[in-house]
């Protein structure tokens, strides 16, 4: 959970620091933000698991895809919504955030960095493969 908190933080702290959004509308972006990606995410490893060994889930996802896109988002939406507005709260993944030493925040920073630009890319090159076998 802490890589979902620290994915959360980092895009709370991008929409208030530089773009001078409101808390509350940041909140807001930052929890579709890591829905979207953790949809992503999971489509990838359904995609990676479809090429080794076709399965119903794999191929579902391909058929599909808007509907099970729809689906795992907003089972991943509630379950976010839950831990991000009524368990934890903004404050204390800032507390967790300044415990920590200044290479483990420098590390967690350049890993969020690294899976926000390699997703995407991700995504698109499991998807060519799975469906049209290259590229």
């Amino acid at each position: 959970m802490l890589i979902f908190d620290t994915f959360y933080y980092f895009t709370y702290r991008f929409g208030t620091r530089i773009l001078k959004k409101q808390k509350d509308d940041v909140k807001e972006s930052a929890l579709i933000h890591l829905v979207v990606y953790t949809t992503f995410f999971i489509d990838i490893a359904a995609y990676c698991i479809g090429m080794i060994n076709d399965n119903f889930i794999s191929r579902y996802l391909l058929e599909k895809a808007f509907i099970a896109y729809l689906i795992i988002g907003v089972i991943l939406f509630i379950a976010f919504g839950i831990r991000y507005y009524r368990v934890k709260d903004i404050e204390d993944i800032e507390k967790l955030m300044l415990k920590l030493k200044k290479t483990k925040y420098k590390l967690f920073k350049y890993f969020n960095l690294g899976i926000n630009i390699s997703i995407p890319i991700l995504l698109f090159i499991s998807f060519r493969l799975y469906k049209f076998g290259y590229v």
